[in-house]
């Protein structure tokens, strides 16, 4: 099971050729976790839109689901990650979705949010195991007072 496709080779793909065509799908989200640092101390942090509103990530399906569409990162995203998810604007994500487009897919595709659309912040390590689920996930964590 693939989590993420790239761009650059969704296109050419014998496996993904086909779907970029025929499986377009949007994946709304709040945001998407990256890791900075080296291991055992890496840090979480929480990646999401600077307006706060939902994001509209470009995906295809497969026959196990789907998979969300990557890039290289841009500017201040170069600091967490050197790849992120396609993030669409809701005009963009509509002219995806829409076989009857004529725009091809590269274009619209090529129109992603850019780096200053984002925002992060550090979140708790906890995010790091599929065993915990909370809420406070997604929130900054708060500084520390000083002792």
């Amino acid at each position: 099971m693939y989590v993420n496709a790239k761009v650059e080779t969704a296109t050419k793909s014998r496996y993904w050729g086909p779907l970029w065509r025929d499986g377009r799908v949007i994946v709304p989200a709040d945001g998407w976790y990256e890791w900075t640092g080296e291991k055992p101390n890496r840090v979480p942090h929480f990646i999401r839109a600077v307006d706060g509103q939902p994001l509209m990530l470009a995906a295809i399906s497969a026959p196990e689901g789907f998979v969300i569409l990557t890039d290289a990162a841009d500017a201040g995203l170069l600091d967490i990650h050197d790849r992120r998810p396609v993030a669409l604007s809701a005009d963009d994500a509509q002219a995806w979705l829409d076989p009857t487009q004529t725009e091809t897919a590269e274009e619209v595709v090529a129109r992603r949010l850019d780096a200053d659309s984002f925002t992060w912040y550090t979140v708790p390590k906890a995010v790091g195991n599929a065993h915990n689920d909370d809420p406070s996930f997604i929130q900054p964590l708060q500084p520390q007072p000083a002792e």
